[in-house]
């Protein structure tokens, strides 16, 4: 009842139960359990609907403890322990998947792409291989993490943690001073983390520093070579919710087109579409990613620029995952994969072992129709997992709104409909609905300001009118 109200399957049941102990709203459900400590009172119910599990089984915690102790051999791999090479990632993450590296070879550069290579330590169809599959993903919310892996592998043993020796598969791609892509390699190796940086830290520095003022040019020159490809460039910050010890919440955007994100998005593409290329020319079947071109490419308006961005947004094609490659329009690529995620991501996991084969000049893990099953089955999870987050987004935008009732906030009129308007409060970058008033006439990119009336997280109510 908690969770599905008049939709749970034995609600007359549950109804009957709570009339004869004297309770006549079964919406108090939810509230007796909080009470009771069985839910917290901000209790993810997506969670619960969805049948996800924060917790490992003892046989894949088992099987875990082996691949700690599991000695791998490394004659094949080569050693880069002495190569300078760094991580750029959040302050506060553990699982770090990719690392960095740019060298002055000759009359150009040589740019390093490290991804931790999980393949030799997670047996194919093993317990921790089933339960990623059946996770699909890390899930990152506002105040919790679930990991696809045990964190004593995604955080610790196979994470590119600073000063250990890890596992990876490096792709080397050699520029000209023009930053030309001459060619590519990809090959097995020993790394060693030197440096673990944060976005913040390079934003500082990228300029003074020679490595990660070059490297910054070359991520540029990258990125102009795929918006003269197609590519649409329209990113937007990213919303965080930060919590004080007073319970109290603060949203927080995330700028993503500072130059350490730039730097890392552009490396990240850049694997992606090398791995994608490297395994169509070797014949590999894998997992690809692509998108049709948008329904219609509007005008950029910087003077609206958050407007133009939502509107552009909604015109976008669907992504599509399918062992056949297509082109990726807005990323403006020919062919592309998701290689770079191994410990985040399970789609990353199949690709990286069906590369890793060619490497090692085995016979392919996965056959073409293999690979389609899993790939029904992961999507699935996947647009669960993107509702809970959207969802979760929600219940704590709405909770802090419910602290600033009768408060000011800008917005931007979205869209029209008969009965309301669609609006987005640029502070928060939240779309909310506004009832149309008697008189009350707007229209889509007009700014307005509007008032908290209500906000109700528990029953997702959002209630506006224009301020005064």
């Amino acid at each position: 009842l908690a969770l599905y109200g008049k939709d749970a399957p034995d609600y007359k049941l549950g109804k009957e139960m709570f009339s004869r102990a004297g309770i006549k709203n079964i919406d108090n459900a939810r509230r007796i359990l909080v009470n009771l400590n069985i839910w917290d009172e901000d209790e993810n119910l997506d969670l619960h609907k969805f049948s996800i599990r924060s917790n490992f089984s003892e046989l894949t915690l088992k099987e875990t403890d082996s691949v700690m102790k599991k000695e791998v051999g490394s004659a094949e791999r080569k050693d880069l322990t002495d190569l300078s090479i760094f991580t750029i990632d959040g302050p506060h993450t553990k699982d770090f998947d990719d690392a960095l590296s740019l060298d002055p070879i000759g009359e150009g550069y040589r740019l390093g792409v490290h991804i931790t290579d999980l393949t030799p330590f997670i047996k194919v169809d093993g317990h921790l291989d089933r339960e990623a599959s059946n996770r699909a993903s890390s899930i990152y919310l506002p105040v919790t993490q679930i990991p696809m892996l045990p964190p004593s592998l995604s955080n610790n043993a196979l994470s590119l943690v600073k000063g250990f020796k890890r596992f990876a598969i490096s792709l080397f791609a050699h520029f000209d001073r023009d930053w030309n892509l001459n060619n590519f390699h990809f090959t097995p190796t020993i790394v060693r983390v030197e440096k673990q940086l944060t976005y913040d830290q390079v934003n500082t520095i990228y300029k003074e520093e020679p490595v990660f003022s070059a490297l910054y040019q070359l991520c540029q020159a990258l990125r102009q070579k795929r918006v003269a490809n197609g590519a649409m460039l329209i990113p937007l910050p990213e919303i965080h919710f930060e919590f004080d010890n007073n319970s109290g919440i603060c949203p927080r955007l995330i700028e993503q087109n500072a130059p350490s994100k730039i730097i890392v998005s552009e490396c990240m593409i850049l694997y992606n579409w090398l791995t994608a290329k490297f395994a169509f020319e070797n014949g590999l079947p894998i997992l690809y990613r692509s998108q049709e071109p948008p329904q219609e490419r509007l005008p950029i308006d910087d003077s609206n620029y958050i407007y133009y961005v939502f509107q552009q947004r909604r015109k976008l094609r669907p992504l599509f995952i399918d062992t056949i490659p297509h082109p990726h329009s807005s990323l403006g690529v020919d062919i592309y994969t998701n290689a770079t995620s191994p410990l985040r991501r399970y789609m990353d996991v199949l690709v990286q072992r069906q590369i890793h084969s060619v490497i090692f000049q085995k016979s392919p893990v996965y056959e073409e129709l293999r690979l389609k099953e899993l790939n029904i089955v992961i999507q699935q999870t996947l647009k669960d997992i993107d509702l809970m987050k959207r969802n979760q987004v929600r219940y704590w935008m709405l909770k802090y709104l419910a602290g600033c009732i009768n408060d000011s906030f800008h917005a931007i009129v979205f869209q029209k409909s008969k009965y309301k308007y669609s609006i987005i409060l640029t502070d928060l970058l939240f779309v909310a609905d506004l009832p149309k008033g008697r008189g009350l006439e707007l229209s889509p990119g007009e700014d307005i300001k509007v008032a908290v009336k209500k906000s109700d997280p528990w029953d997702d109510i959002l209630i506006l009118e224009i301020a005064n």
